[in-house]
């Protein structure tokens, strides 16, 4: 009874030097340039995969649909699950590069067809801002059914846009930023 009762309070002293040694590295590290990955591209693959089920799911009926992926990190991930989509239902998929700085360089927006669904993409929403802009411009086209899908979510809303399709949901502080990295690919947190 007794040396389970030494040993017990042997593990007891490890976990608390553990701990002390985890808030030690934490504090020395605050404020630095620290990486956490919250998504490994096995994880990816395995959001993506999710989430290009369930667009299936919703568009079983549909023979075409449109993506657009903003920037490049979202025209990347919009590449990546149309072909998930194709695995899943028999449908043909075009897809568009969104680039929201600037209203002249969105490309091939006159090829949008209003009588097919568009499904955003983006990599991280965060505030809004960039999908509501792209929406300002999508409206003259009159889209019947406009969708958003996105790898991270995070809880900073500036503009009222809802992700119909997420694949993580992430609550951060104003100060950390979520990034993808496309060549990883990996989702991380700074």
């Amino acid at each position: 009874m007794q040396a389970i009762e030494k040993q017990n309070k042997a593990e007891v002293r490890l976990y608390i030097f553990l701990f002390c040694l985890y808030i030690c590295l934490v504090t020395m590290t605050k404020g630095k340039n620290t990486k956490l990955v919250i998504l490994a591209a096995e994880e990816i693959n395995k959001k993506l995969n999710r989430l290009a089920c369930q667009i299936a799911e919703n568009h079983a009926k549909d023979q075409h649909l449109q993506f657009i992926g903003l920037n490049t990190r979202g025209y990347k991930l919009a590449e990546l699950l149309c072909q998930k989509v194709k695995e899943y239902i028999d449908v043909s998929t075009i897809i568009f590069q969104g680039y929201t700085e600037n209203a002249n360089e969105i490309l091939a927006m006159e090829n949008l067809k209003a009588n097919q669904p568009i499904i955003i993409v983006d990599d991280v929403l965060n505030t809004g801002r960039s999908i509501y802009h792209l929406l300002s411009l999508l409206s003259p086209i009159s889209p019947v059914q406009l969708e958003i899908a996105v790898l991270a979510n995070r809880h900073h809303k500036q503009f009222p846009i809802h992700a119909n399709y997420v694949g993580l949901t992430f609550a951060t502080t104003v100060q950390e930023h979520i990034y993808f990295d496309i060549k990883k690919p990996e989702l991380y947190l700074e």
